[in-house]
């Protein structure tokens, strides 16, 4: 029997890497100066919202258009952690030593917790997933049913079972947690994708940028995802870098796939669906495909085969 021939798995264009970013909140206005930054780059991503409340639907519509939206969770809360045994409290102990077990009631289904950095406010488990059943509601009213298949955890990941189960079951292509990687992977693609984070924040991102501009090619897709908040570059005077890092990197489609989140991991998942028997390759997905093979470019469109 014939070897098969090994593919070598390319972005559209033959680009080996990819760019994209995952920013959170919806900060409206430094979102809009993301976007002018970005947008004239060809640089794209994945805004992560919470409930909508600062502009219309249509400008809310104008400002993201291209770009893809995420579950951020209404009222952006924490979950119960389902490992620890909570003490309810009937007022909020200003005085007490900072604990994860402290609640105390704020309103039906929402508590407060302190934790080293202040009181945060935490819903149970029922109210958290109405929370995040309600935000992917809204946002899908606003910009179209189905258009919200990502999911961001506020905060971080939560610990919380009941309500992972759920997000999986309303069929979320993928979850967020939070913490950059900084090249700890590197720069592969998420293996989990319904726990993948950020490679860098605004600080270190032309450092590590540069990192990956230069990396070698290792004959499989590579992944930089940018975060966290728009308002980072604002507050941390970061502007001007994002400035250079759209003149140095972007426009370079030869090089880069500048996608979405959602674009990047649906491109991956389904070039990893490409088959070959032999001297022949097959592409049983909708999806146009880019390999290469023995030196030789190839583009496949979705449910057709080649000759190698």
């Amino acid at each position: 029997m014939k070897e098969n021939k090994k593919i070598i798995p390319r972005y559209p264009n033959f680009a080996p890497k990819a760019i994209t970013f995952t920013i959170d909140d919806g900060n409206v206005d430094s979102d809009k100066i993301m976007l002018d930054i970005l947008r004239p780059a060809g640089i794209k991503g994945t805004f992560n919202l919470t409930l909508p409340a600062f502009l219309s639907p249509e400008e809310y519509r104008e400002l993201y258009q291209g770009y893809e939206i995420a579950n951020h969770v209404a009222y952006h809360p924490f979950a119960l952690d389902d490992s620890i045994d909570y003490r309810y409290v009937d007022v909020a102990p200003e005085s007490a030593e900072p604990s994860e077990e402290i609640l105390y009631p704020v309103r039906e289904g929402f508590y407060k917790k302190m934790l080293t950095r202040g009181w945060r406010e935490v819903a149970d488990t029922p109210t958290y997933i109405r929370c995040i059943d309600e935000c992917r509601e809204r946002l899908e009213e606003i910009f179209g049913e189905g258009s919200v298949g990502s999911f961001v955890w506020p905060y971080c990941e939560q610990n919380n079972r009941e309500i992972k189960a759920h997000i999986a079951a309303e069929g979320y292509y993928a979850a967020r947690k939070t913490g950059s990687v900084r090249d700890t992977t590197d720069f592969a693609l998420p293996e989990n994708k319904m726990a993948w984070s950020y490679n860098i924040d605004d600080r270190g991102l032309l450092e590590l940028m540069e990192l990956y501009d230069s990396c070698e090619d290792n004959g499989s897709l590579r992944f930089f995802a940018f975060g966290v908040h728009s308002i980072d570059f604002v507050e941390n005077g970061t502007v001007p870098d994002l400035r250079i890092f759209a003149e140095k990197y972007g426009n370079r489609s030869d090089e880069y796939f500048y996608a979405t989140v959602g674009e990047i991991f649906s491109y991956a998942d389904a070039i990893e669906r490409l088959y070959t028997e032999g001297d022949r390759v097959y592409n049983p997905t909708d999806t146009t495909l880019y390999f290469e093979c023995d030196g030789e470019r190839y583009i496949l469109e979705g449910g057709s085969h080649t000759e190698l």
